[in-house]
């Protein structure tokens, strides 16, 4: 018997993910080479048939995290390709975030863009401009929305070490970031989302909120981070 067999599977998904996330170039070339040192490995070092099938299982599994990960930087880097562009989107509110003075934040997940299904259930980050006549946008999780805005691909990490919100957005699924104002969008239908993610939401806007009334400034948003994060 194999011993912690969902350690291994884990443990070689996660070595395949890390290799499609930093072999950018020259993958196939990588893969080929790893497929031989691997088999020599199994043929000269290793003699007992059970450890060679698990150093088989754990290659195989180590290429199929890899190409999960180059395949969905692809779909990412499709859509940067967007980057600047002015379009017209229908999307669901899947998330209502922490408002900022300058910006209403929202989660959207993509029915289509300029009419197109190409980006369809992908999601994005919407930025609704604050400005003095409407201050609050008025958008619960839920709502479907037609709008226009401009989408902008989120910022890279610019510092040696520094904070990459590209790739935070990224471990969320967030494809991209729309800005816009209240008067260009409109609301076009209602519960749009699945029900249980609706009061999933709800509770954990309910859970903000209290959060915000109770704790001081300086550890709202930590608190908020450890208990909803």
């Amino acid at each position: 018997m194999i011993k912690r067999p969902m350690l291994i599977v884990t443990l070689s998904y996660i070595f395949g993910i890390l290799l499609g996330l930093y072999l950018e170039k020259n993958i196939v070339l990588f893969y080929i080479f790893l497929i031989l040192l691997f088999s020599l490995i199994r043929y000269i070092f290793i003699k007992d048939n059970k450890k060679r099938t698990i150093l088989l299982v754990c290659l195989i599994i180590s290429i199929f995290g890899s190409m999960v990960m180059k395949y969905n930087e692809g779909k990412y880097n499709d859509f940067h390709k967007e980057d600047g562009n002015c379009v017209s989107f229908v999307a669901s509110v899947v998330s209502v975030e922490s408002n900022s003075k300058y910006y209403n934040n929202f989660v959207l997940k993509v029915n289509s863009i300029n009419g197109e299904y190409k980006f369809r259930n992908k999601k994005i980050y919407l930025k609704v401009k604050v400005n003095s006549f409407s201050k609050d946008s008025n958008l619960k999780c839920g709502d479907l929305i037609y709008g226009t805005g401009i989408l902008e691909k989120p910022q890279i990490r610019r510092n040696y070490k520094g904070f990459d919100y590209c790739e935070y957005l990224k471990t969320k699924k967030i494809y991209m970031i729309c800005k816009t104002d209240n008067s260009s969008f409109r609301v076009i239908g209602h519960n749009s989302t699945f029900v249980l993610n609706m009061w999933i939401e709800q509770l954990r806007n309910r859970l903000k909120l209290n959060i915000l009334k109770i704790l001081p400034n300086d550890t709202e948003d930590v608190a908020i981070a450890l208990l909803l994060g």
